[in-house]
C-alpha cells in the first residue's frame, strides 16, 4: 500500500470517522416550533389577590362609612336627647315660676285678722327675706287687725311672661271676696298682679316683688 501524502494525511485528520455519528439537522422548512406556554396559574392566584384586595379595601370603605354614619346617628341621637332635655329642664323651670307666684298670691289673697298668726310664716316661707318682711309687715298686720280684715281667694289665673336666667315675671289675675269691720258682707274684688320671682340655690322659685298690673 502506497505511502499517504502530505495532504491526504492532512484530510484524513479533518474528516471525521465513518462510524462517528451524525448530529441530526431539523429540515429548513414546516411550522416553527411554538414556544414553551407559561402557567396562568400564577396570574390568576395573582389576579384573586387583587380581588382580594379591592374587596378588603371596598369592605373597609364601605365598614368606615358604616362606622361614619353610625357616629354620626349618635351624636344626632345624642343632640336631640340633650335638646330634649334641655326643653323638659327649661319646662320645668317655668312651671316651677309660675307656680310660685300662684302659690303666693293664692296665700296673700287667703286671710283672717284672727289667724295671721298662721298667715305670717306661709308667706315668709314662699318669699325673698325682703320682700317678706315688706308684705307681712308689722304695718300691715296691724291694718288688717284694726279693721278685722279678711279674705277669701276665690280663682287665680297666672301666666309666665318672661323667664330670664334665674329670674322670672307672672302675669295673675286674682278674684278675692273680702270683709272687714265697717263692710261685713263680702266685696267681690278683681284685679290683675305682675309678680316677679326669683330662682334659689336648692332649685325653688321666691317671690320677690309684686305690683298692681292693671291699667
Amino acid at each position: 500500500m502506497p505511502e499517504p501524502t502530505p495532504e491526504r494525511r492532512q484530510y484524513d485528520r479533518v474528516r471525521p470517522p465513518a462510524y462517528a455519528p451524525r448530529t441530526y439537522q431539523p429540515p429548513p422548512f414546516g411550522p416553527p416550533l411554538a414556544p414553551p406556554r407559561r402557567s396562568r396559574i400564577p396570574m390568576v392566584i395573582a389576579g384573586a389577590a387583587g380581588v382580594l384586595a379591592l374587596v378588603g379595601i371596598a369592605g373597609s370603605a364601605a365598614g368606615f362609612v358604616e362606622y361614619t354614619g353610625a357616629q354620626r346617628d349618635l351624636r344626632a341621637e345624642r343632640m336631640a336627647g340633650d335638646q330634649l332635655r334641655q326643653q323638659a329642664v327649661s319646662d320645668t323651670r317655668r312651671v316651677a315660676a309660675q307656680k310660685a307666684a300662684c302659690d303666693f298670691l293664692g296665700l296673700a289673697t287667703n286671710y283672717e285678722a284672727a289667724k295671721l298668726d298662721q298667715f305670717v310664716p306661709a308667706i315668709l316661707n314662699v318669699t325673698t327675706t325682703q320682700f317678706g318682711k315688706e308684705f307681712a309687715s308689722p304695718a300691715v298686720l296691724d291694718l288688717i287687725k284694726s279693721i278685722q280684715g279678711t279674705s277669701k281667694a276665690l280663682e287665680t289665673h297666672c301666666g309666665l311672661e318672661v323667664l330670664n336666667g334665674q329670674h322670672a315675671t307672672v302675669v295673675a289675675v286674682v278674684k278675692q271676696a273680702t270683709s272687714n269691720a265697717n263692710n261685713p258682707e263680702p266685696v267681690i274684688r278683681v284685679a290683675t298682679m305682675s309678680v316677679s320671682v326669683e330662682e334659689q340655690p336648692d332649685g325653688r322659685w321666691l317671690v320677690s316683688s309684686m305690683s298692681s298690673a292693671t291699667t
